[in-house]
């Protein structure tokens, strides 16, 4: 296997284990902390979301230099690299990982009140909720998952997810249209709804285990490698 095949592993292994120790120096000793990894090659970086109360941005800061240790045991697959750690406050950017969730809420609540709608003054309220769900629901997933995909693979990801968003534009609307006449008019909105939950629920079981609502990234910079 030559550099460029091992280069190509490593980063693929640390995406897919997702999680590392953290070594960093206090004084004379090492410290190891167990993380959530987000690997970014594309920027050649691994984030870490952090608590500002622990003692991990002061160490970074007196000794930038750090070690990340992945594990896969029952696959038998170990990468452990070292490079130069910086603190960076993106706000912006934790702010991002989180707009997805916000906006599939403000669709399920949207779509679920419509029925609910008797006046004009009550649909004054509820439509615009579904643009401001969408407006900040498909811009995120789309930078979530250019993040998610290796720079050679943006064409194939992205044209998968507009293949899937076009044959649903296609299918939705004869399903509703069907549901509409024959059972109930206020079925469509109630099974759109249920579809957006279901999406919402699958955001919080993918994200959460790597998301901690802290300030502060440990953004780790393997440019250089």
């Amino acid at each position: 296997m030559d550099d460029g095949d091992a280069v190509d592993r490593a980063w693929a292994l640390m995406r897919k284990i997702g999680y590392c120790m953290l070594c960093t120096h206090d004084g004379a000793q090492i410290r190891a902390r167990p993380m959530a990894a987000h690997v970014d090659r594309t920027r050649h970086t691994i984030a870490f979301l952090t608590d500002v109360a622990n003692h991990t941005d002061d160490e970074i800061a007196s000794e930038p230099h750090v070690c990340l240790a992945f594990a896969d045991p029952h696959d038998q697959k170990y990468v452990a690299v070292t490079g130069r750690a910086v603190i960076s406050n993106e706000r912006a950017r934790i702010k991002e990982l989180w707009s997805m969730r916000i906006g599939a809420l403000f669709l399920i609540v949207g779509l679920a009140a419509y029925p609910f709608a008797r006046n004009l003054w009550a649909l004054a309220v509820i439509i615009p909720l579904i643009p401001i769900g969408t407006a900040l629901l498909f811009p995120a997933t789309t930078a979530l998952l250019s993040k998610a995909t290796d720079a050679a693979d943006y064409g194939t990801a992205l044209g998968t997810a507009q293949t899937f968003a076009g044959v649903s534009r296609l299918i939705a609307p004869l399903v509703s249209t069907a549901l509409f006449g024959y059972l109930s008019p206020n079925l469509p909105f109630f099974v759109a709804a249920e579809i957006a939950a279901l999406g919402c629920l699958l955001t919080f079981r993918i994200q959460s285990p790597r998301l901690k609502p802290a300030p502060v990234a440990v953004m780790v910079d393997f440019s250089s490698r």
